[in-house]
């Protein structure tokens, strides 16, 4: 009895070893399946080859889901790249909570190397505008300026040039026969 019982033992740990060494190889090649399938929903299909810049910057607006800063994004991403830079962008949304106040919070923490800032009228955001001053780190305000702050420059909209672009866009969309019309653009401030 105690023979067949030894058997069965020893029969049972050769099992047991057996479908451990299956089942590792096994759950091996699901998590290296799984980990593929979730870089590629996230838009990262080789994480390997992900690029690394010299610089990080970041870029606060007031509203990330408005066609004139997605369009102004790309081109600072574009531009930034082809100075092995990398812009993020950062802002208010309808499905973030955060404020620019908080987006300037989280970018000092960073110790980014410069802040593109759309300056609104937030009380505490000329504040935050000076602390990353006062802690190295360059603020540019764009479309709005706060010349009373440590801002290191100002990038805006020249409105009069804006109205002549506007201006030349409607007359290339009507009709043709435009002798005596009159286009008057009237922009809000």
């Amino acid at each position: 009895y105690s023979i067949a019982r030894r058997s069965y033992r020893l029969l049972f740990r050769c099992l047991t070893f057996s479908y451990s060494v299956i089942r590792l190889p096994i759950l091996t090649l699901l998590t290296i399946s799984f980990y593929g399938y979730v870089l590629e929903k996230i838009g990262v299909e080789y994480a390997e080859n992900s690029r690394t810049y010299d610089r990080y910057f970041v870029m606060i607006v007031g509203n990330t889901e408005s066609q004139f800063w997605k369009d102004t994004y790309t081109c600072v991403r574009e531009e930034a790249a082809a100075q092995n830079a990398y812009v993020e962008l950062k802002g208010t949304s309808q499905s973030s909570s955060y404020t620019m106040t908080d987006f300037m919070d989280m970018s000092i923490a960073a110790k980014v190397d410069g802040i593109l800032l759309e300056c609104t009228a937030e009380e505490a955001l000329e504040g935050k505008i000076n602390e990353a001053n006062e802690k190295g780190i360059p603020v540019v305000t764009i479309l709005n300026d706060a010349p009373k702050t440590g801002r290191k420059s100002y990038v805006g909209i020249n409105p009069y040039q804006l109205g002549q672009e506007y201006a030349a866009q409607i007359w290339n969309i009507l009709p043709k026969e435009k002798e005596n019309l009159r286009i008057t653009v009237l922009l809000h401030d």
